[in-house]
């Protein structure tokens, strides 16, 4: 997830509403990274990763997109009547690009 605040470092609904997504989330199994464009020390979540935009390594960025893609490929020799064409992503892995 992208956003500007997280509790308890508010100054609109936007961090509310961030707070609110990610623990119906984590509830549901998933792993959420919340990245802001810095961290003031005082946010917190339980099952929440926060993550500092202007301290984030541009390789951890590339890590992640390989790791998205890989998901979201099908198995090598699926052979499936919907694999996509040759040479284009799966769906699922152009969507993943876009939330990168």
């Amino acid at each position: 997830m992208l956003g500007w605040e997280f509790p308890p470092e508010l100054s609109g609904g936007l961090g509310t509403a961030s707070r609110g997504l990610a623990r119906g989330l984590t509830e549901l199994g998933a792993h959420v990274t919340m990245v802001l464009p810095t961290l003031g020390g005082q946010e917190s979540a339980p099952g929440v990763e926060l993550v500092a935009a202007d301290t984030l390594p541009l390789e951890r960025l590339r890590a992640r997109r390989r790791y998205l893609e890989a998901a979201a490929a099908p198995p090598a020799g699926a052979g499936r009547a919907d694999a996509p064409e040759p040479g284009r992503p799966p769906a699922a892995a152009r969507a993943a690009r876009r939330t990168l």
